[in-house]
């Protein structure tokens, strides 16, 4: 069976990873395809041999060994599987195993050291690569509001491997000495960015946006502050900095949701607050969720579907124009979801 990724954080995100078809597939290969070509890539294509290379202690340190040459191959086997049988059924499982092997050479090696070096510029030219596929996802997803975008980007930041040491707050155990060394003077962690997150409304404007930006850089500047910039924790969140920067620069291109102005309220018909609330659970539904949705509405109310790109087959749901009937099933669905989630 396929590991899943990452065990402690998958439930809250599944409905925002993206999965991999066969042309996502064609496309992390290219990327791989590129990591290859480098030559600073040769130490990480295979393995790590600790008998033939003299490393009685590296299983000690590495718990979790992963080399590109693996990732390729799983690719590669995942093509003739069945979806539930892939190893790599989301791009972030991929892209996990890919940071799997930069981390594990920023764990055991020292900062000076060239497999270290090499291990920094692959991950960031990696980075790069990864976030163009995001952007192209994202065009051809459905659209998003800007702050469930903040929430998709966040969610991400925390399954990164390489952010095991920012989730938490373990700047504590340093005390007083850490608010010191720190040129922000405000400690922060990924937890307590998504738990600030949390308090804030879902239809928030651009200044939660804003700040939710500087809240996730502070994370990044404070590690570097007081482990300095050369370090391996310095060096790692520089890698995360990138990848944030780039990734948080998409939310502007990434497509968002129309306004929504309010038509005459007819009676006995949904209201216009009736009709935002079912629009809000609709954005945040999976693709495969949305798609069955759409399908169950073509049957009972085709007057409300319209298509938007007859060569990709997509379709979308005017809700102005169900009728009572079938809006009712669909806030009923609504419904079941919100009990299922509440405590």
């Amino acid at each position: 069976m396929p590991r899943r990724w990452p065990p402690t954080l998958i439930d809250s995100t599944l409905e925002v990873l993206k999965p991999i078809d066969g042309a996502v597939a064609a496309k992390l290969e290219v990327i791989m395809r590129t990591l290859r070509k480098r030559k600073d890539s040769a130490q990480f294509l295979e393995p790590v041999d600790c008998v033939q290379m003299k490393l009685p202690n590296y299983p000690q340190i590495i718990k979790q060994p992963m080399d590109l040459g693996t990732v390729e191959r799983n690719l590669k086997r995942d093509t003739a599987l069945d979806f539930a049988e892939k190893q790599y059924q989301f791009v972030e499982e991929f892209a996990h195993d890919v940071r799997l092997v930069w981390k594990n050479a920023f764990l055991f090696n020292q900062p000076n050291h060239d497999v270290f070096k090499a291990a920094k510029k692959l991950a960031l030219v990696f980075e790069e690569q990864l976030a163009a596929l995001h952007e192209e996802l994202d065009k051809e997803g459905p659209p998003c509001p800007k702050f469930a975008r903040c929430q998709i980007l966040l969610s991400d930041m925390c399954g990164n491997c390489l952010s095991e040491w920012f989730r938490r707050d373990d700047w504590k155990q340093f005390g007083e000495e850490y608010r010191t060394m720190i040129k922000s003077g405000q400690p922060m962690d990924l937890f307590a960015v998504q738990a600030w997150l949390d308090e804030q409304p879902k239809d928030a404007g651009e200044q939660v946006v804003r700040e939710f930006y500087d809240l996730t850089r502070l994370v990044w500047s404070n590690a570097i502050d007081f482990n300095q910039a050369n370090s391996w924790i310095g060096t790692i969140a520089h890698v995360l900095s990138e990848n944030f920067e780039r990734r948080f620069k998409l939310i502007d291109k990434a497509p968002r949701p129309p306004s929504v102005q309010p038509i005459e309220e007819r009676a006995g018909w949904p209201t216009f607050e009736q009709k935002q609330q079912l629009f809000q659970h609709c954005t945040g539904l999976s693709l495969r969720e949305a798609s069955l949705l759409a399908q169950e509405v073509r049957k009972r109310c085709p007057a409300a579907i319209s298509s938007i790109d007859k060569d990709r087959e997509r379709e979308s749901v005017d809700l102005d124009k169900l009728d009572s009937e079938t809006f009712t099933y669909m806030d009923a669905l609504r419904l079941q979801k919100v009990a299922r989630q509440s405590p």
